[in-house]
């Protein structure tokens, strides 16, 4: 199962309403667009329909009013009222910045000078000693650029499209533009939106297209889950959703009554029906075709509203908190809680198989039998001694069922009745287990130094590094189905092709 760096494809956080991702400043040439947020910037090749973030794009200090792109030496010009910073984009070094005696509206670029429109007049600045002239020549003579200012906008009829505002409906107050940049001599327009993202639109058709489809809602990846072809990715920030049969992405972060961006989610779980995100305050609900949020928690009769893992099987949602368990019945919507031997328990996993609910717990191992009245149990002493301390994650893998503990991987084989256990030290070359998953081939465990595989038909276990083409060395939530396994981290997630 070797493989290099180029076979792992990165997702991360760009573009959306997480402090990481929303765009503030955009600037285009004839082959990139520049694109700046809170905390740094990206690249966008046009060419190649490629974003590179390994360009050292570094954001301000300041509040910029609008950005410029030099197209005689790839500056970009940050314009905040009267001073002008140049920023190379190159080598991510700053340059002084220049003073204009009054707020810059626009900026025109020339081989010997850098021409600035003020209300009061227009000034040119020397490129060789930066010196400050009035200039005698007409505004006609210049090619102004304003580099996208969103007044721009109000005041040009044939861009009222592009301005949400002017609409009137849901979306203006949800996602409002937060950035604009013309593309050199052409018909394109370039607008990045509060939650949506960076799009490109014709100008002619007024036809747009989504260029950071593929990016993450969170600004983190906490929690990972699928169904079917979907997967879902959830963080900081929101909830990511992705179809790989379709390839259509769907980014949940401000919902129509309810911003996810402000909650602590934990953990998610959804089928083709609904979707339950875990958070530090209950459980938030809502159709997989609506954005009307609904929420369980313990005034509805949760043990705790602190969400730590979800486990769906059919009308059941079994959900783990820090005082224990509850099941969730969808189609009547109530509660049941009636497990004394898990109180003040907190439950860390939960998984599903073959007539028993599966719970890993800061206390241990512990299961409930659906085919004898929802019995407690737990498992014998002749087990390992790992299955009476801290459990970290379980899932239930045809007749096998796996726990990750702290320091190991214990198996259970629920025909034989057998155990198998994999210590940590001499078994593979990671961290503390955090996170679980399993497919048809392999075992995966999410650790705070790499992700860890095991193959279960031969034994034999690998590990990844962020050498290897990870992203993040600690991985807090790991996902594998159709042939694909999702790591994610502090950064975001990684996805690597197995079945290659």
């Amino acid at each position: 199962m070797a493989a290099g760096t180029e076979d792992w494809q990165h997702f991360r956080s760009f573009g959306g309403r997480t402090p990481l991702g929303e765009i503030t400043a955009l600037a285009a040439d004839a082959r990139y667009v520049y694109a700046f947020t809170a905390s740094g910037g990206a690249r966008y090749d046009k060419l190649r329909e490629k974003w590179d973030f390994s360009y050292p794009l570094q954001t301000p200090v300041f509040t910029a009013d609008f950005i410029a792109l030099d197209r005689y030496n790839g500056d970009i010009y940050f314009v905040s009222g009267s001073r002008l910073h140049p920023f190379h984009p190159l080598s991510g070094i700053w340059y002084t910045p220049v003073e204009f005696p009054a707020p810059i509206r626009q900026l025109a670029f020339e081989d010997r000078v850098i021409a600035a429109r003020t209300d009061r007049a227009i000034y040119l600045c020397d490129r060789w000693n930066s010196a400050i002239t009035g200039s005698d020549r007409g505004a006609a003579s210049f090619a102004w650029v304003n580099g996208g200012s969103l007044d721009r906008i109000r005041g040009d009829d044939r861009l009222g499209f592009l301005w949400p505002y002017s609409v009137q409906d849901r979306w203006a107050i949800l996602h409002p533009i937060t950035a604009l940049a013309f593309e050199p001599a052409t018909q394109y327009v370039w607008a990045a939106y509060a939650g949506l993202g960076l799009w490109k639109y014709d100008q002619m058709t007024r036809s747009g297209v989504q260029i950071t489809k593929g990016f993450l809602a969170s600004a983190n990846v906490i929690a990972a889950h699928g169904s079917g072809t979907r997967i879902g990715l959830a963080g900081q920030g929101g909830v990511t959703l992705y179809d790989e049969d379709s390839g259509q992405w769907q980014q949940l972060d401000r919902l129509f009554n309810l911003d996810l961006a402000g909650r602590e989610i934990r953990t998610l779980a959804f089928d083709s029906a609904e979707i339950f995100i875990g958070t530090g305050d209950g459980i938030v609900a809502l159709a997989a075709d609506d954005d009307f949020a609904r929420s369980i928690t313990r005034f509805d009769g949760l043990p705790d509203s602190r969400i730590d893992c979800l486990a769906l099987a059919g009308d059941s949602l079994w959900v783990g908190t820090d005082e224990g368990i509850a099941l969730y019945r969808r189609a009547v919507g109530s509660v049941v809680r009636d497990w004394p031997g898990l109180r003040h328990v907190i439950v860390n996993g939960i998984a599903c198989g073959r007539g028993r609910v599966y719970v890993a717990t800061s206390r241990g191992a512990f299961f409930i039998d659906t085919a004898d009245s929802m019995r407690l149990g737990r498992f014998p002493l002749e087990g390992p001694a790992q299955l009476r301390s801290e459990l970290r994650a379980v899932v239930a893998d045809d007749s096998l069922v796996w726990w990750l503990a702290p320091e190991g991987l214990l198996g259970l084989n629920t025909a034989t009745g057998e155990w198998q256990r994999h210590e940590r030290s001499g078994n593979y070359a990671a961290g503390q287990g955090l996170a679980l998953a399993a497919d048809s081939r392999n075992v995966w465990l999410g650790t705070d130094a790499g992700l860890a595989c095991f193959d279960k038909a031969s034994g034999i276990w690998q590990t990844y590094h962020a050498g290897d083409g990870l992203l993040d060395e600690t991985v807090t939530a790991v996902w594998s189905a159709n042939g694909y396994v999702w790591a994610g981290g502090k950064n975001g997630a990684s996805r690597f092709h197995w079945k290659k």
